[in-house]
């Protein structure tokens, strides 16, 4: 039994002071032992507990702001298991995520859940609803988490989705800032492979399949408002299976779609560098 996580969880339960309960909580989030994870799970699931540590006075600004947000963010840190399934627990709870700060809070932690458990994965879709509040912070997490079942969790929604005639389309910002922010993944490139060979009517239309080719190929300012710039990576770092995908996609647009010179121009540009890239990493005499 650890001296300091007794002495926490004091703290925990008889403290009025916001920064030293949100320290004392931190001390258990960061510690490698279950128990101590369970202790603060406990503590995290009391409304009495939060009603001290963020109390009504306390000013809210953003949710990063709240004290709540140290230990959750302490338990993402953690790579032990239990402190992982802590925050599992959390995203299974109606009463804390009553609290929309809260459940921000815990899309943000889930980016680097991986692989997501089935009780991320239900908290996912729990709030991905078309009118959920939360809904392009998760399609935003689901490409920073970046493993195979979050990117096809992505897919669904954008696939799913159906904004009406007198709705801004808000794939296109989903399509424009977060698959081309991860576009040097593999696992985003093949969903991009799929997104482009077929169209899916009603709403996946060709349109649509020439933005998703649109965004692995070209960076156009004109794609974001004012100070919103998303910057691709840098295409040397994509690694050899997403090079391959991207010369399939090129291969599939040429074929199937009516594509316009400007993304003519960028497919062949993007594949004169992995030419370029390819030959450099070849051995001299395999040139």
């Amino acid at each position: 039994m650890s001296a300091q996580s007794e002495e926490a969880k004091r703290t925990l339960r008889e403290s009025e002071d916001p920064p030293a309960l949100a320290l004392a909580a931190q001390v258990l989030a960061a510690s490698a032992r279950p128990e101590d994870h369970g202790a603060l799970l406990d503590f995290l699931r009391s409304e009495e507990f939060r009603g001290r540590l963020d109390p009504p006075s306390e000013p809210r600004t953003s949710p990063e702001d709240r004290w709540i947000a140290k230990p959750l963010f302490t338990l993402e840190e953690n790579r032990a298991p239990s402190a992982h399934a802590a925050l599992a627990a959390l995203m299974g709870d109606p009463a804390f995520n009553a609290d929309l700060d809260c459940t921000d809070l815990l899309v943000e932690v889930s980016a680097s859940m991986r692989p997501p458990s089935p009780s991320v994965i239900a908290f996912w879709r729990r709030y991905t609803s078309a009118d959920s509040p939360h809904l392009h912070a998760i399609m935003r997490v689901l490409l920073e988490n970046g493993d195979p079942l979050a990117v096809a969790e992505f897919e669904g929604l954008l696939l799913a989705a159906a904004p009406g005639p007198d709705d801004d389309d808000y794939r296109l910002d989903w399509l424009r800032r977060w698959v081309l922010r991860h576009r040097d993944s593999p696992h985003v490139l093949a969903m991009v492979e799929r997104l482009v060979a077929l169209p899916r009517p009603p709403s996946w239309t060709t349109e649509m399949q020439l933005v998703a080719a649109e965004v692995v190929f070209m960076h156009k300012r004109s794609w974001y408002r004012l100070n919103q710039m998303v910057l691709p990576p840098p295409l040397g770092q994509t690694p050899p299976e997403g090079r391959a995908t991207l010369r399939r996609i090129a291969d599939l647009v040429h074929a199937r779609l009516q594509a316009g010179e400007a993304l003519k121009e960028a497919m062949a540009a993007t594949l004169a560098q992995l030419d370029e890239v390819r030959d450099a990493s070849s051995p001299p005499d395999a040139r």
